[in-house]
C-alpha cells in the first residue's frame, strides 16, 4: 500500500518551523529560569554570609576586650619568665667561683701549687689557665689524667714543663689549660 500525503510542503515547512521556535524558546525559557534560580541562589547565599559575617564582627568586637587583656597577661608572662630565667641563670652561676675553687683545691695532690690562675667566664662554663709547680711528675701526671675524666673538667691539656733546681730538690712547672663546667 501507498501512502500519499496531501498536505503541501509549505504547510509542513510552517509546522516545523513553529516546531523549532517552541523547542528554541523552550530551552530558552529553560536556561533564562536556571540563571534567575542559581542567581536567586547566590543572591541568598551571599546574603547569609553578609548575615554570619556581620555577626562575627559583632562577636569580635566584643571579644577585642579580652583579646587585649589576653594579649597584655601573654605579654606580662613573658616578663615574668625573663624574671624567672633571669633568676635561674645568677643562681646556677652565683657559686660557680667557690664550687670551682673547692673542686680545684680539693682534688689537688699535695706535692703542687699554683704560681697563678687565669680564667675567663662564657656562660656556664669558665676557661681556666693555671701555671702550677709541682715536687713530682706523677702528681702533674695523675692531676691532668684526674681532669681528663672527670664531668666538671673538660678540654684539659698541659703545656711545657720546665725543670728548676732549688737545693737538691726538683720543682717542676708546666702550664695547665681546661674548662670547667659548673652544673
Amino acid at each position: 500500500m501507498i501512502k500519499i500525503n496531501l498536505i503541501p510542503k509549505e504547510h509542513l515547512d510552517k509546522i516545523e518551523k513553529k516546531l523549532l521556535i517552541a523547542k528554541v524558546s523552550l530551552i530558552s525559557f529553560a536556561v533564562i529560569v536556571l540563571f534567575t534560580v542559581s542567581s536567586i541562589w547566590q543572591i541568598g547565599r551571599a546574603k547569609a554570609l553578609d548575615i554570619e559575617f556581620s555577626r562575627k564582627n559583632a562577636e569580635y568586637e566584643k571579644l577585642k576586650p579580652e583579646i587585649k587583656k589576653n594579649e597584655e597577661i601573654k605579654a606580662q608572662i613573658a616578663e615574668v619568665n625573663n624574671y624567672i630565667n633571669a633568676i635561674e641563670k645568677i643562681t646556677k652561676t652565683r657559686f660557680m667561683y667557690i664550687v670551682f675553687m673547692q673542686d680545684l683545691v680539693n682534688n689537688l695532690p699535695a706535692t703542687m701549687w699554683f704560681s697563678g690562675i687565669n680564667t675567663k667566664s662564657s656562660g656556664d662554663s669558665l676557661e681556666v689557665n693555671i701555671n702550677a709547680l709541682s715536687n713530682s711528675l706523677y702528681d702533674m701526671a695523675w692531676w691532668l689524667f684526674f681532669m681528663e675524666n672527670s664531668k666538671r673538667f673538660s678540654s684539659a691539656s698541659i703545656g711545657n714543663i720546665n725543670v728548676s733546681e732549688q737545693g737538691d730538690i726538683s720543682v717542676y712547672s708546666a702550664p695547665f689549660t681546661f674548662r670547667y663546667t659548673y652544673n
